[in-house]
């Protein structure tokens, strides 16, 4: 059992499992190899924490382990976290395996619960910078 009760089953592959797979794989053009990693790298503790067979994916499930990922992490990684399911949540919805109803991204981020990424200060800089900067003169 996991945290969330569920069984995990390894003796076939479950939903979860084929959707990251199909998910990959159709990004394999657009990716490079790095990208491709960290997101397969993302979904696989996402999946590991709710277990193989959790279907569909829950605001419930999500929250908890977007909570536990902020406890031993940063609020950036969370929100990074965050970004990596978002993305493949909103695939699955426009392959059909889930539709906007089913899709918790919408009412989390309607009550306002995703992560939030931690305010940076940009560097800037004036015209002349730039120009010394890039030899632009």
């Amino acid at each position: 059992m996991n945290k969330q009760g569920h069984s995990n089953s390894n003796s076939q592959q479950s939903s979860l499992i084929k959707w990251r797979d199909d998910f990959i794989r159709s990004k394999r053009l657009r990716w490079s190899p790095k990208t491709k990693r960290c997101y397969e790298s993302i979904l696989n503790l996402y999946i590991q924490y709710v277990g193989e067979d959790h279907w569909p994916p829950t605001r419930t499930g999500i929250l908890d382990w977007l909570n536990s990922v902020q406890e031993q992490a940063s609020e950036t990684t969370a929100a990074t976290y965050w970004r990596h399911l978002k993305a493949w949540l909103n695939y699955l919805e426009a392959v059909g395996a889930l539709d906007w109803q089913s899709n918790p991204i919408y009412l989390i981020k309607k009550l306002g619960l995703q992560p939030r990424e931690a305010d940076e200060d940009y560097a800037s800089f004036d015209e002349e910078e730039l120009k010394q900067l890039y030899q632009l003169s």
